[in-house]
């Protein structure tokens, strides 16, 4: 993972947008990020570490200080990141929560966080395939990809300023909570938790299932024993057992003795642990049950047998007496036949006669309808040779008249021949009207064509106008860019003149500045050294009231040490378990507790006291460096060079500015020529093709006219042509179409006619009058033909039913006994039924103890295999909770916080005792927490020097306390790489006070700088030490301005 750029806008202090390339600034694998206190240094990380995962690097800062106070109001604040992982190069865009002026009205309203994230190609992909704008799956999106969660990543790739210091010094309590955080036990602590709870459920379940054997277990005694009714002592009578004779007392023979009843016994067994007798005598009892059932289901088909008897008895009398008044009713259905015969008979006639004369209905219909439509023919002919007659189209009458009518339909097909003169003349004129209509929309259309011709020769005559007008302004404008290019020739060059004003214009600035900024330091200066005297007094003071507490604790020893001894305890001194003399502490001296807080106190204002002087060097070199660039000008002098070169830059500007008006100007004219030269030659193309339009329209008119003269022959215009060959046309048509019409409804009569007569012969009818009398309709016939079917198919149907054989036999047979044979049916029934319910019970009885006992087995078997499964859950929770069976008495999560610890500690060492010669490393111990238990995170330093010797952290310098936080801080780095995976981290910052080394230890430092960029890694140190300038090559510098806010530059910026 490698970040590789950075731009943000209104972000902490910097009000403007700030870009940083770090594939570049990071090439050379060490750059430094430089500024005074407070300029912003640890925002650029903060920003980075907000791009990620939408909160700050450090844990006490609050996310409100990303939105910078001095971007303008109605701007966004924004952080834009390029970061390289193992799953490709991804650029997030995330915006903080702000405000901003309402856009209606006044006040401000709140605008909430954003998030956008990209996957690019490659590094320079500006673009990018969009991934997500929805915070929370963006979040998952990028956490994936980097493979680290927030707490691991300000461990790994940001080391937070003062971190590692309070990690180094805090308690082993404190110390847990953090390893916890970034290891993420929480995972064992779950575990633990989950063990706990499965250990308890397993409890819980098999007194569960043992209350459910008993209830169960009951539930089966009393479904299996259903008849066992209580004595007066309480036990069952039908359980009871008797006295043997022989010794029963006189006068008392037969007194049952009370002994435990089947039940009861059964439910005895319930006190034994082993549940699997009771489960034997349950699947017992359920065969005695078995057998019982069997019996009675025998008993129940007996008594069904029994009635299925009884009950075909009955049917079989109840049959005959049925069969007997069925014979009486068909004998009267078939007297009620016989007395319709003759009206029967006659029905038979009247269909005859009907079917023979349906079948002429249809030809004698057609006759009528072929002679009305003959009528009708003759009728339309007339009348169309009445209304032709009354025309001049008459002429045409003379080619049909007067033989061609009467013979019109004729078998020989006379009329055809009558009629084909008169179609050749209508094909005739139909084909004079078509080309006739062609001419007529020729005419039509020659005044449009005319008006258009006169249109193309006026238009000729403006574009010849026009012609001559851009010949003249062409003339014209390419004599004005021939005077301005003689004009832009003759003044002098202005180039060099204008880049020297300017250059010595930005110069000026700049010793401007460098001066305002020298001044503000002499003021900032002066206050620094007040401030240095002042932690100097303090840290003073605060020494000689450490050592002097220290040497009155140290006289009064042996009285602090008698007042911890308790009876009966050995003495810490001595060993004696009594203190006879204990001597007595002396009055106001000093306790323990005064001098750790008094030494604590001294080692805080001495780092005072060293951060004050820093500050001071720091503000002292920035002055020196000011006044450096200021060339030893102040204020005053900077300002007027600055006058001096913004006039000299004036001049030089308004004579460029002449240049470029010309330059400008003769490139308008060079444009204005070209477009009139190519709108001449436009215009010019345009009258050559409009003449030879107007040559070809021309001749094509002249041609229509004289083809339109030569076909209207005597009449004004091809239009009075074409209307008088249309109604002679129109004429002819409707003979013909008159004449085919009635031909043919004179042949369709003959035809008809004949069909007709034809078809009364077949029925047998003299006349048409004769079959229209013995005609009847549809349903007339239908009803007919049904009432007959009906009649023959009820006399066939009883004829047949009084033949049956099973009829015939009950006549024969005597009348039954009925009532005799129900009162035998119903004691069948009543036996039948009795055997049943008793059946019914037994059966009850059997599947509910059956279900029972299968239930009883089932939690039988579950209890016994529980105790397997259950047996190493619970070993596993005693384990990881610290019970009985953990001999080492530590809990799960706290083994593996040891185990991360001590890995942490062995990476911390490897650099540590190289950054200091092997004089000191770290070393885990273990303190007590509880009663009980170990936590084991206590951290002491081992000092080689002259002997081992183990030290609390809080006693090394504060140059020391910086290598054992680097040390520590890489050596966590490292751990979390290889416990993530083996996630490769190309980037680290290390946010830490350099300040605090000699330059030996800073050597030390630097090689296990040097050592990280020779394994790949780019390396961000963040610090304002002049010395890691000197150090270090590429860098970011960070700026503050006199209005509050910072910038920041690189050293490879274009």
């Amino acid at each position: 993972m490698q970040i590789l750029r950075l731009e943000l806008s209104g972000i902490g202090p910097y009000a403007g947008t700030e870009h940083v390339d770090f594939s570049r600034l990071g090439a050379d694998g060490l750059f430094l990020l430089e500024g005074a206190t407070g300029s912003g240094k640890t925002t650029i990380i903060d920003a980075i570490v907000f791009a990620l995962y939408g909160q700050v690097a450090a844990d006490d800062s609050s996310g409100d200080r990303m939105v910078s106070t001095h971007r303008k109001a109605a701007s966004e604040p924004y952080v834009d990141l390029v970061v390289d992982t193992s799953r490709g190069v991804y650029r997030v865009r995330r915006t903080p929560q702000f405000t901003r002026p309402k856009k209606r009205g006044e006040g401000l309203t709140s605008v909430n966080a954003t998030i956008r994230l990209w996957k690019l190609a490659d590094p320079d992909d500006q673009d990018g395939e969009p991934i997500s704008a929805n915070i929370q799956d963006a979040n998952k999106e990028l956490q994936a990809a980097i493979g680290l969660s927030r707490d691991q990543f300000t461990q790994t790739v940001v080391l937070p300023q003062g971190h590692f210091a309070n990690f180094l010094r805090s308690k082993p309590e404190e110390r847990r909570g953090l390893l916890q955080q970034i290891f993420g036990t929480e995972l064992f602590e779950r575990a633990q938790q989950e063990l706990t709870a499965m250990a308890a459920d397993y409890k819980a379940r098999a007194d569960q299932a043992r209350t459910q054997i008993r209830s169960l277990a009951e539930r089966f005694a009393h479904s299996a024993w259903p008849d066992e009714a209580p004595t007066p002592d309480g036990s069952p009578a039908s359980e009871a057992t008797p006295v043997p004779a022989d010794e029963t007392p006189a006068g008392h023979q037969d007194v049952p003795v009370p002994g435990p009843t089947p039940r009861e016994a059964f439910l005895a067994l319930l006190d034994d642990d082993d549940t699997a007798p009771l489960v034997a005598a349950a699947h017992t009892r359920l065969r005695e049950l078995q057998a019982d059932t069997e019996q009675r289901t025998q008993a129940v088909a007996g008594a069904r047998e029994r009635l299925g008897g009884a009950r075909a008895a009955r049917d079989a009398a109840q049959r005959i007496v049925a069969l007997k008044a069925e014979h009486d009713a068909l004998v009267v259905q078939r007297q009620e036949l016989e007395a319709r015969g003759d009206q029967i008979a006659a029905d038979r006639v009247r269909l005859d006669a009907a079917t023979r004369a349906a079948g002429s209905a249809r030809p004698l219909a057609a006759a009528r309808r072929a002679a009305a439509a003959l009528s009708t023919a003759t009728t339309e002919w007339e009348v169309v040779a009445a209304e032709i007659a009354a025309t001049d189209d008459g002429v045409l009458l003379e080619q049909v008249r007067p033989h061609a009518v009467g013979n019109l339909g004729s078998p020989d097909g006379s009329d055809d021949a009558a009629l084909s003169t008169l179609r050749d003349e209508i094909t005739r004129l139909g084909t004079t009207r078509g080309q006739l209509g062609q001419l007529a929309q020729l005419e039509a259309g020659l005044p449009a064509r005319h008006a258009r011709l006169d249109a193309d020769n006026a238009r000729l005559a403006e574009i010849a106008t026009r012609v001559a007008t851009t010949q003249q302004e062409l003339a014209e404008l390419i004599a004005g860019r021939d005077e301005l290019s003689q004009r832009h020739g003759q003044l002098p060059p202005t180039d060099d003149a204008l880049t020297g004003a300017s250059l010595a214009q930005q110069a000026a600035t700049r010793t401007l500045e460098a001066a305002q900024a020298a001044e503000q330091d002499a003021s900032q200066l002066v206050a620094l050294r007040a401030a240095e005297q002042e932690a100097i007094d303090a840290a003073d003071l605060a020494e000689r009231e450490y050592r002097t507490a220290r040497a009155g604790w140290l006289d009064g020893l042996a009285g602090t040490l008698a007042g911890e001894l308790v009876d009966g305890d050995e003495c810490p001194v001595c060993g004696a378990t009594s203190h006879p003399h204990p001597a007595t502490p002396a009055e106001g001296a000093a306790t323990r507790d005064d001098v750790e807080r008094l030494a604590q106190q001294a080692r805080s204002l001495a780092d005072a006291r060293a951060r004050a002087a820093m500050q001071c060097d720091v503000a002292a070199q920035h002055r020196v460096d000011h006044q450096k660039a200021a060339g030893g000008k102040d204020v005053a002098q900077a300002r007027a060079d600055l006058d001096r070169a913004d006039a000299e830059l004036a001049g030089a500007s308004a004579a460029a500015a002449q240049r470029v008006e010309l330059t400008a100007r003769i490139a308008d004219a060079d444009r204005q020529v070209t477009t009139t030269r190519s709108t001449l030659a436009e215009l010019q193309a345009s009258a050559s093709g409009l003449k030879g339009a107007i040559a070809t329209a021309t001749t094509q008119l002249d041609d229509d006219h004289h083809q339109i003269d030569r076909h209207r022959e005597d009449y004004p215009d091809i239009a009075g042509r074409l209307a008088h060959v249309a109604r002679r046309l129109d004429a002819a048509t409707r003979i013909v179409d008159a004449l085919q019409a009635l031909a043919a409804a004179r042949r369709e009569g003959i035809a008809r006619r004949k069909e007709a007569d034809q078809a009364l012969a077949d029925a047998g009818f003299a006349t048409p009058d004769e079959a229209g009398a013995a005609m009847l309709d549809a349903e007339q016939i239908a009803a007919l033909r049904q009432s007959i079917t009906d009649f023959d198919t009820r006399r066939a149907r009883i004829a047949a039913q009084l033949e049956r054989a099973e009829l015939v036999a009950a006549v024969a047979s005597p009348v039954p006994d009925l009532e005799s044979l129900d009162t035998k049916l119903a004691d069948a029934e009543q036996a039948q039924e009795a055997a049943e319910l008793a059946l019914g019970r037994a059966t009850a009885h059997l599947a509910q103890s059956r279900q029972a006992a299968e239930e009883l087995e089932a939690a039988s078997l579950a209890l016994t295999r529980m105790a397997p499964e259950a047996a190493p859950v619970v070993r596993m929770a005693e384990l990881a909770t610290a019970g009985d069976r953990n001999l080492r008495k530590v809990t799960l999560p706290t083994y593996v916080l040891l185990r991360r610890f001590e890995q942490v500690i062995d990476q911390a060492n490897d650099r540590l005792e190289s950054m200091t010669h092997g004089r000191y490393s770290l070393q885990r111990t273990d303190e007590k927490e509880g009663r009980s238990r170990k936590l084991g995170l206590g951290l002491v330093v081992i000092d080689h020097l002259p002997v081992d010797t183990a030290r609390e952290t809080q006693t090394l310098s504060g140059g020391e306390t910086f290598l054992a936080s680097l040390a520590m801080a890489l050596g966590l780095s490292d751990t979390v790489t290889a416990e993530a995976g083996g996630i490769s981290l190309d980037s680290l910052f290390v946010d830490e006070g350099f300040g605090s080394l000699d330059p030996e230890s800073l050597d030390m430092v630097m090689g296990q700088l040097e050592k990280l960029r020779a394994g790949g890694r780019n390396v961000g140190v963040v610090s304002h030490v002049t010395e890691m300038k000197q150090r270090i090559a590429e860098r970011i510098s960070v700026r503050k301005l006199p209005d509050g806010s910072s910038t920041l530059t690189t050293t490879v910026d274009d």
